[in-house]
């Protein structure tokens, strides 16, 4: 036994057959493998049950790209959602070019901030993803002239607009926002970067992601 669970590469090839046996998402990769071992000690250690550690640990360990991340939070909402969430992310990129997408799947909602990079700070806008709607935010709305009162909220900083539609985004009234927010901007997005998805965070505790009927 000690040597089937043996944590060297060399002689993980049995125990690799065991976890994607399990694994519904597809082969793991070898560091994920490693850490199938450590799951499996840890479990006969503790619980005597160390193939049940293995099985409820194989969907976090697989070790997805940031697309196919977005995409599993993604999926946790309506299909109507989803879609709108999509073409709004589409937009987005045409709207916001050399953007870095930071992903926070937060508590209350998933969120992707457009910023020039990875600091969060320096973000300019997002979209948040709740049961019923999407959300463009403004990380500094409150300093943006608003003539027509489209902008919602009334924090320090932050506004936003619902988003109904992606068409939404087509407004000339909402293009001019933008472009003043991007003007303002502390530290400019360069439009001929390249853009980037990265995942900072996952809250273990959300609330649902969809709306109750």
């Amino acid at each position: 036994m000690r040597r089937f669970f043996s944590p060297s590469l060399t002689s993980q090839a049995p125990l690799r057959i065991l976890c994607d046996a399990f694994c519904v998402f597809g082969p793991l990769t070898p560091a994920a493998h490693v850490r199938c071992h450590a799951l499996f000690y840890i479990g006969i250690a503790l619980t005597g049950r160390g193939p049940a550690f293995i099985f409820q640990g194989i969907a976090c360990m697989k070790e997805k790209n940031p697309r196919e991340q977005l995409a599993a939070f993604m999926s946790k909402h309506s299909p109507k959602i989803m879609r709108l969430a999509n073409a709004v992310i589409r937009k987005m990129h045409a709207l916001v070019p050399g953007a870095t997408e930071l992903v926070y799947d937060n508590y209350n909602a998933l969120v992707i901030a457009f910023g020039p990079g990875e600091r969060a700070s320096e973000a300019v806008f997002s979209i948040a993803l709740y049961p019923r709607w999407v959300n463009l935010f403004f990380a500094h709305g409150r300093n943006v002239p608003d003539p027509h009162g489209l902008l919602q909220g009334s924090g320090k900083s932050v506004r936003h607009i619902v988003l109904h539609d992606a068409c939404d985004l087509d407004d000339p009234r909402v293009r001019r926002l933008m472009a003043t927010a991007l003007r303002q901007a502390s530290v400019p997005i360069d439009p001929s970067a390249r853009r980037r998805l990265v995942i900072r965070s996952i809250s273990a505790a959300q609330r649902p992601r969809r709306a109750r009927v």
